[in-house]
């Protein structure tokens, strides 16, 4: 298999939107309602990409190409301003075909080397507490729980119970 692995463009953003929400409803399969994973839109994903690529903005989204078909991304930018030298780990979501391959290992780590490219020393992200997956994998690659809690409301009539978890660069 030869993943490569580049910077996202606005181009990206039909199949940014199919493979983010095939990833969310295979990742957040009884962790989240499954009314509200069945009503997710890959078009309204696809348009809110396309206006996120359109934008300037610190961060970085790098896409994982097999075949010329998006099957993965991360995203990486500044962390909090309370925490100057600190980046955050967005997001790294795969399409559920090609979970366990090793792309999650190869998105997280090219993320990472953004950011320290960028002069960061630490790095943060917010996981679900009930995401054993996402955690057992942050743990893996270096990661450790830091205390930090939140109740996150972005998603509608729900409240996303997460953990922060820090590693350094």
């Amino acid at each position: 298999m030869s993943v490569t692995l580049r910077p996202a463009t606005r181009d990206d953003a039909e199949a940014l939107g199919a493979l983010h929400v095939a990833s969310w409803r295979w990742a957040y399969e009884g962790l989240l309602p499954a009314g509200y994973l069945a009503g997710l839109s890959a078009a309204a994903r696809s348009a809110w990409w396309r206006q996120a690529l359109s934008e300037p903005w610190p961060g970085s989204v790098l896409v994982a190409e097999l075949a010329e078909e998006i099957i993965g991304f991360v995203t990486v930018g500044p962390g909090m301003p309370t925490e100057p030298g600190t980046a955050t780990l967005y997001a790294i979501y795969l399409h559920p075909r090609h979970t366990g391959a090793g792309v999650g290992h190869l998105l997280h780590e090219a993320g990472l080397e953004v950011l320290r490219e960028q002069g960061y020393a630490d790095v943060i992200l917010w996981v679900l507490r009930t995401n054993q997956r996402a955690i057992a994998f942050y743990e893996r690659h270096g990661w450790s729980r830091d205390g930090r809690e939140q109740l996150d409301h972005s998603v509608p009539d729900v409240e996303l119970d997460e953990i922060g978890m820090r590693r350094r660069l």
